[in-house]
């Protein structure tokens, strides 16, 4: 090796990542910061490019623009980063290999948070457990991509018309309620969402409203009086939100929603 001492390496790579990411180079800085052994830095670079992502990619789904394959260049740049991102979180978990927890992490991501997945390692897992109750940057990180993950598939379902998928997609992101109970623990979950997070809390609430008019029409009374009571739940935690959260656009999406669900 050109440079033979590994912290001097380190150092090395985790100093060129830097310019990339200051060059606009995100993911040559990911590749940069893994190699540097430093999965938060990467894993907080690729949870930021994400959240634009999964924007594009429901903008590219919507459109038709990636074919019957899905692979149109939103897609294709968004698997991408989710790969990186759940190679940045088997460094901080300690899981390895494609039956991992982490492994999921983007495709099919557990609420359960990041205890959960790192207790799925064994020994090994209750040891990045630990290290990780012991650093709230790397929790938080860790979580966020997690739930970027729900958000992904809670998105592209809605916009592909997989409106049951969605609803289940829904119930797994902790900062969104369905019960009454939970609504004001939402609304101060939300008022801490990482930004990456909270750059995609319109488009999730946008998406639940028409997911819950479209199911309206296609189930018995029963199912529509929950799916009402759902809709009001979420409607109480938008207008809970501090300051102007939301666009008025998403407010109007609400109230629509409410017209077909009455």
């Amino acid at each position: 090796a050109l440079v033979p001492d590994a912290e001097e390496r380190r150092r090395l790579f985790e100093s060129v990542a830097y310019e990339c990411q200051m060059s606009a180079q995100p993911e040559e800085a990911v590749e940069l910061y893994l190699a540097a052994d430093r999965p938060v830095a990467a894993l907080a670079l690729i949870n930021g490019q994400m959240s634009a992502a999964i924007a594009a990619a429901v903008d590219e789904a919507g459109a038709g623009a990636a074919g019957a394959a899905g692979t149109g260049a939103a897609t294709e740049r968004l698997e991408r980063l989710a790969r990186s991102g759940r190679a940045a979180a088997e460094r901080l978990t300690g899981l390895r290999g494609g039956g991992g927890a982490a492994a999921g992490v983007a495709a099919a991501p557990s609420p359960m948070g990041f205890g959960a997945a790192a207790a799925g390692g064994g020994a090994g897992g209750f040891s990045s457990a630990a290290a990780l109750a012991s650093d709230p940057a790397a929790r938080r990180e860790l979580e966020a991509f997690q739930q970027l993950g729900v958000v992904r598939e809670l998105l592209l379902a809605a916009r592909r018309g997989r409106h049951d998928q969605a609803l289940q997609r829904l119930s797994e992101l902790p900062f969104v309620p369905t019960e009454r109970s939970r609504v004001d623990l939402c609304v101060r979950m939300s008022a801490q969402l990482h930004p990456a997070l909270a750059e995609r809390l319109q488009d999730i609430i946008a998406a639940a409203a028409d997911s819950i008019a479209a199911r309206r029409q296609a189930v018995g009374r029963d199912a529509a009086v929950g799916l009402a009571t759902e809709l009001a739940v979420i409607t109480q935690y938008a207008n809970s939100l501090p300051g102007a959260r939301l666009p008025q656009a998403v407010y109007r999406k609400l109230a629509e929603a409410q017209v077909f669900v009455a």
